[in-house]
């Protein structure tokens, strides 16, 4: 087991990536495939959208400049369980989290997402693939900065790989306490139910697995299926 930030990755090949970026991208993400979706989409940056029709697809994004090109709703684990798709395909881009993935990926045999929503089903995916794990806790991307929910799912997630699944509540109730979090809703009081919805364990079996990467640049991402 090896844990590493997703913008310091090593030269060599990695055998199974797990990214996690609570608030909000992988947690987002794992939300949209369990409502039955066959795929979605995560572009590292906005640049990557350029290719995508304006008409087909739904992006969930924090940055403003998206909104002005596409139709566009937060990245928002709590909008994503209800916003209505109207036939287009869901495409994530944010700030940090997307970049992870797609570093994840450049770097990976197998890459997926997880989050203190599928922790369960994700320990069990992992174990039954019996690969090398490297969990990557996104963190700030641009400046190599660790946050504190992301480091503490991915020691949920060690320590049930370990066999330690009973203090997995206990890792996501910390959360709310980190200063990092304490800071983000204090200054946006709006992203208490977010919060609500990425600290809760294991309400979703869904693994997200990057499984493909277009000319473009664009992920495509799928529920794994092993």
């Amino acid at each position: 087991m090896r844990w590493g930030h997703p913008a310091d990755l090593p030269a060599d090949e990695i055998d199974i990536a797990v990214v996690i970026d609570v608030l909000r991208a992988t947690t987002t993400a794992t939300v949209l495939l369990s409502r039955e979706i066959a795929e979605l989409r995560v572009a590292a940056t906005p640049a990557n959208l350029g290719s995508l029709s304006r008409d087909a697809v739904i992006v969930f994004s924090e940055l403003g400049s998206v909104s002005e090109s596409f139709r566009t709703v937060d990245n928002s684990p709590h909008v994503a369980k209800t916003v209505p798709f109207e036939g287009r395909l869901p495409v994530l881009v944010t700030t940090n989290g997307t970049r992870a993935i797609k570093a994840a990926w450049s770097r990976a045999r197998r890459v997926f997402l997880a989050s203190f929503l599928n922790l369960d089903a994700v320990a069990d995916l992992l174990l039954r693939l019996r690969g090398n794990v490297t969990l990557l806790p996104c963190g700030s991307f641009s400046r190599r900065a660790a946050c504190e929910e992301d480091d503490l799912c991915a020691a949920a997630l060690d320590a049930a790989l370990r066999g330690a699944r009973g203090n997995v509540r206990d890792f996501a109730d910390k959360c709310w306490n980190a200063p990092g979090v304490r800071k983000r809703l204090a200054s946006n009081p709006g992203l208490s139910e977010d919060c609500k919805l990425a600290f809760s364990t294991n309400l979703i079996r869904v693994v997200p697995e990057v499984v493909a990467e277009s000319a473009e640049g664009l992920l495509t991402v799928r529920p794994c299926l092993d």
